[in-house]
């Protein structure tokens, strides 16, 4: 740790009684600089944790508003791990129409258990007026269990099926085949918040942005199925007594690293608004909400979903709910 303090200068200020050395104009011995670093490990049951901190605090003693405080943490939660699962009933013995997800899935009773490689990492900022955090991982999963689409008849498109499996080029269903393959995932998320202002006769509003990135694909190159585009986007989040308020907008990007077999999906852009008011009433809460969501009304296709095809999501729409919380 390490402390420092020296003489804050502050224009025309007199001190009453200025005591040897201590010049008219300054405070002495106001302005206290305060750094702290930190590290260690724990080890309980069956999880680690690895940690390194840095803070940092500066006061400007008798100058309102003149303090500042920061504070960045690493987190290493478990950051290296292996685990293993095996195949899921359905990966193995499936030989039939799944309705709920468009799909006529065969399993193979000869898949090997699934071992996942992982290492994970967290930077933050977890104090002070702006917050933010940053977590990166990459996982590499010898015998990745997945869902892949077939082309039994070879014309370069996934088979449709009926609901007896027989391919027909207008069924109902999407064929699949559970397979397995070495993959590897990696990605990157991050979110900031950032006060705007808070305590005042006006309430308090955050200012807030964020972005995520996954990649995951076979170790011989191949892209893998349904996984989610970027996305990119913030909003400000509005609190005033026994109101609040929230605005969004999030901008998914088009996918482009698709699997064989695998149809895109454009990108879009997302805003929803709301607004809430509780009444604090016994014994529950009662919260009246008001909300908006698409309110562009775009085609939204979610990528990471078998019906993307046949199901976009919902359009815009406004919902007014009343809810009790206990």
């Amino acid at each position: 740790m390490k402390r420092r303090t020296s003489d804050y200068d502050i224009p025309r200020f007199g001190s009453i009684n200025p005591g040897p050395g201590e010049p008219e104009g300054e405070l002495f011995n106001s302005d206290v600089d305060t750094e702290n670093e930190a590290g260690g490990a724990s080890y309980i049951g069956d999880r680690g944790h690895l940690g390194f901190a840095i803070s940092h605090y500066a006061s400007n003693y008798g100058v309102p508003g003149s303090g500042e405080e920061a504070g960045v943490r690493i987190d290493l939660d478990q950051p290296v791990t292996r685990a293993q699962r095996s195949p899921s009933l359905e990966e193995l013995y499936n030989d039939g129409p799944h309705l709920a997800t468009g799909t006529f899935e065969r399993g193979d009773p000869a898949l090997d258990p699934e071992t996942a490689n992982n290492l994970d990492l967290t930077l933050r900022k977890s104090e002070g007026r702006w917050t933010w955090r940053v977590s990166a991982f990459a996982n590499l999963i010898e015998d990745f269990i997945f869902a892949a689409s077939v082309d039994a008849n070879g014309d370069g498109v996934a088979d449709r099926a009926d609901e007896e499996g027989n391919v027909v080029p207008e069924g109902d269903l999407l064929s699949l085949d559970f397979v397995q393959d070495d993959a590897i995932f990696y990605g990157i998320e991050a979110e900031t918040v950032f006060g705007i202002f808070e305590g005042t006769s006006y309430g308090g509003l955050d200012a807030r942005f964020f972005a995520d990135y996954v990649r995951g694909k076979l170790t011989d190159g191949d892209d893998l199925p349904r996984i989610t585009p970027p996305r990119f986007g913030g909003g400000l989040d509005y609190r005033f007594g026994a109101w609040t308020g929230d605005f969004e907008v999030m901008r998914v990007a088009k996918q482009t690293d698709n699997a064989s077999l695998e149809t895109e999906t454009d990108g879009y852009t997302q805003v929803d608004l709301g607004v809430s008011y509780t009444f604090g009433t016994q014994p529950a809460d009662l919260i009246l909400a008001l909300r908006g969501t698409n309110l562009l009304n775009e085609e939204e296709r979610r990528h990471t979903s078998f019906l993307k095809d046949i199901a976009p999501l919902p359009g815009r729409s406004v919902l007014i709910t009343l809810r009790a919380s206990f």
